[in-house]
């Protein structure tokens, strides 16, 4: 540890658990957040949501995450459960995309039969093609509930211009800035899921407004430009404070 200049994570939440862990001051530490790159998705939103048999007034709800518990998409099966007892109607106006693949993939179809969802929700597995289905959803989930830090499928999605809903926890606190860019719900709460869901199913102005504002997080924070410079701008600090103690030392 002694060699070592600067711890870095990806989230404050790291951080934090890092400084507690190791005992190091917070100078010791940086955040640099996980960056992806703008995608090349030559086909149009339209044709997309077509090829899906989507109509163009269909709210498309989508969560990209491997089919494990700490992802939470039982949570999420609940909250759309809650919507379609208090607001039927909204059900009718729903497409729900579930991407990825993993151990609970069968208890997670029968819990859509169980609550009587099913009919709205396609399993689409693991697909090569998934950011070309993110940039034609209106919603991106992510309800984690344990072992999270800064995950890419919501940067991804920000840098569609989709406006997220996630769990306020780990690096998702930081990811989405609450009532602007997206919502963030407590940890395991369907019910308020459940009325983020609604707020933007029912609002089509709020939905482009949060994912312009998503859009706009992403350049400033998770480009690959802005993951550069944050590298560059700690590799210039540290250098400089080493020419410094050196130059004290001579």
């Amino acid at each position: 540890r002694r060699s070592i200049s600067v711890f870095i994570t990806a989230s404050t939440h790291a951080n934090e658990a890092i400084i507690k862990a190791l005992r190091l001051k917070p100078e010791q530490t940086r955040v640099i957040p996980n960056a992806v790159a703008l995608a090349d998705l030559p086909e149009s939103r339209l044709s997309i949501r077509k090829s899906m048999l989507c109509e163009p007034a269909t709210v498309v709800i989508g969560i990209v995450a491997v089919l494990e518990k700490r992802k939470g998409h039982q949570v999420f099966l609940e909250a759309l459960s809650i919507v379609k007892n208090h607001y039927p109607s909204l059900m009718n106006r729903l497409k729900v995309w579930i991407i990825g693949d993993g151990p609970l993939a069968s208890s997670l179809k029968v819990s859509t039969k169980s609550f009587g969802i099913d009919e709205s929700i396609e399993f689409l597995g693991y697909r090569y093609d998934y950011l070309r289905l993110v940039s034609a959803m209106d919603i991106s989930i992510l309800s984690s509930v344990s072992d999270e830090d800064s995950p890419l499928a919501t940067i991804e999605a920000m840098s569609l211009g989709i406006p997220i809903i996630a769990s306020d926890f780990a690096g998702l606190s930081d990811q989405v800035v609450n009532n602007e860019s997206g919502f963030l719900f407590p940890v395991g709460d369907s019910f308020a899921l459940a009325d983020a869901l609604v707020e933007l199913i029912e609002n089509q102005e709020i939905r482009n407004s949060m994912g312009k504002a998503a859009l706009a997080r992403y350049h400033a924070c998770y480009s690959i430009p802005q993951f550069v410079d944050n590298y560059m701008s700690l590799y210039l600090r540290d250098n400089q404070l080493e020419v410094r103690q050196n130059a004290n030392q001579s």
